[in-house]
């Protein structure tokens, strides 16, 4: 930021305190309003969302370290035991059994497998009965790895790796864009209520005036140099002074409560903005801002990203109904014994190879209706995001030719407002001395009033305009600086 934000804070809690109007500039309304507001707020946790998302996806990458076990399980019952000869019998059983084991698992992203590694120790121990001695059994895999792998299904992890850190930098970008959408608010609230404050005091100066007008005409008509009508029409524009200031002051209230909402100050507060200064003198050249609009723009990598979940759900329609071979493959040492020292001598080896297989003979054409459902799809999205793209480039170039435009009018509207104020000194010195009738008096206030308002509202569109571009392109062209900010963590 250009200044200490800060002393903005600590001076705003000051002036509050005291119940004095807070006097800040637009630039200063634009700071505040992307530093604490709540929109600010918003744009953090949907930026907080996206990240801990992507975090998610990167921790799914690594290997997942698990401890199992079931300690103790205790079992007491008479239970239907099938006898070697045959027949079945009821018999008392109470055993007591436990087991412990670490299990490493690793995803393979290459080729949409998983690896295991796992190693356990099981205890088995038959309880006193009337029928059974006591007797203890323990079982080890000092070492285990597993690995299943499809052959030809879907990768997930193929199309995850592609798309998850684009949906990041979409999210970085988005909060970038998101403080520059608050600058433009901010911008829209400052000059509503900035021109209703220049309002009041253009509605304070009619307002004497009308009242200095109207004692001089009584004056006049009580020496009979005005006629009655014209008497009335000062005191008409009396009543038309004390309306409009009245109306101006009323929207004053109303806009300072949607500004003071909208920067999150809670505590009744009154502003005196300053009007903005001249208009400063920068170039912005069309086919800069769409490099700068492409660079730093999150539509980009919303477009790139959408076209690859297309092509990703293609794909996995496709594999999904065709020939699919599963492996499953196991290798591991295991040995048993009464002692627990026993079972990790003379290990043996234990071997375990699956590999399961589906072919699809008839299935009426659902998958070729899948596929061809999800081209279609496919084809549909990639015409909406090369118009998107068109529409995307248009609307710059098109409000980077409007903000010539506006440069300009906002110097006609300042050269025209220098005319109507002169012209309506003059009126008014020249209807002091009788020189003209009020009629003309009242066209020259009007005509100062109408090209007054049309001033303030040609600075309005010029910098709300301004504002526009730069969240379009997330670059400030005035101090020719990118506007990609870093997010902070929480």
């Amino acid at each position: 930021m250009r200044f200490n934000l800060t002393v903005i804070l600590v001076g705003l809690f000051l002036v509050v305190q005291a119940q004095q109007p807070v006097r800040l500039t637009m630039q200063q309304v634009i700071d505040l309003a992307q530093s604490d507001a709540p929109d600010v707020l918003l744009a953090e946790t949907r930026y907080s969302q996206a990240y801990w998302l992507f975090k998610s996806y990167r921790a799914d990458l690594k290997p997942q370290l698990n401890l199992l076990g079931t300690l103790p399980n205790l079992s007491r019952a008479i239970e239907l035991v099938v006898q070697p000869t045959g027949p079945g019998q009821f018999i008392q059983r109470a055993n007591f059994s436990g087991n412990l084991g670490l299990t490493l698992q690793q995803a393979i992203p290459q080729t949409g497998g998983q690896v295991f590694a796992f190693t356990s120790l099981q205890r088995f121990d038959n309880l006193r009965t009337p029928t059974i001695d006591p007797s203890t059994q323990y079982l080890s895999n000092p070492i285990s790895i597993q690995i299943q792998q499809p052959i030809f299904g879907y990768n997930d992890w193929k199309w995850r790796k592609l798309i998850e850190p684009l949906q990041l930098k979409e999210a970085e970008k988005s909060y970038s864009e998101d403080l520059e959408q608050i600058a433009y608010a901010a911008v829209q609230n400052y000059f509503d209520l900035l021109g209703s404050q220049l309002a009041v005091r253009a509605a304070e100066q009619e307002k004497a005036a009308a009242d200095t007008l109207y004692l001089i005409g009584q004056g006049r008509f009580e020496v009979g140099k005005i006629a009655e009508t014209e008497l009335l029409q000062l005191e008409l524009r009396v009543m038309n002074a004390d309306a409009a200031l009245n109306q101006a002051q009323l929207d004053i209230k109303t806009k300072t409560e949607v500004l003071r909402n909208f920067l999150g100050i809670q505590d009744a507060v009154d502003f005196d903005l300053v009007p903005p200064d001249a208009i400063p003198e920068f170039i912005i050249n069309q086919d800069e801002a769409l490099q700068y609009a492409n660079a730093n723009r999150s539509k980009i990598d919303e477009f790139e990203r959408r076209l690859l979940q297309m092509e990703s759900n293609v794909e996995e329609q496709t594999r999904a109904g065709g020939v699919n071979l599963n492996m499953n493959g196991r290798f591991g040492l295991t040995q048993n014994g009464p002692v627990i020292g026993d079972v990790y001598t003379e290990l043996l080896d234990q071997e375990i190879f699956t590999l399961g297989i589906t072919v699809p003979i008839a299935d009426w054409g659902k998958r070729k209706s899948r596929v061809e459902i999800a081209k279609a799809r496919q084809r549909l999205e990639q015409q909406n995001v090369a118009q998107e793209r068109v529409n995307f480039e248009r609307d710059i170039i098109i409000k980077v030719q409007q903000l010539t435009l506006l440069r300009e009018g906002v110097k006609r509207a300042e050269k025209a407002l220098e005319a109507a104020n002169k012209r309506f000194d003059l009126t008014s010195k020249r209807y002091v001395i009788g020189k003209v009738d009020v009629t003309e008096l009242n066209l020259a206030n009007n005509d100062r009033e109408n090209n007054r308002q049309s001033y303030v509202n040609a600075v309005q569109a010029f910098w709300t305009a301004y504002y526009e571009i730069r969240t379009l392109t997330l670059y400030d062209f005035i101090h020719s600086e990118p506007l990609l900010r870093e997010v902070k963590e929480n």
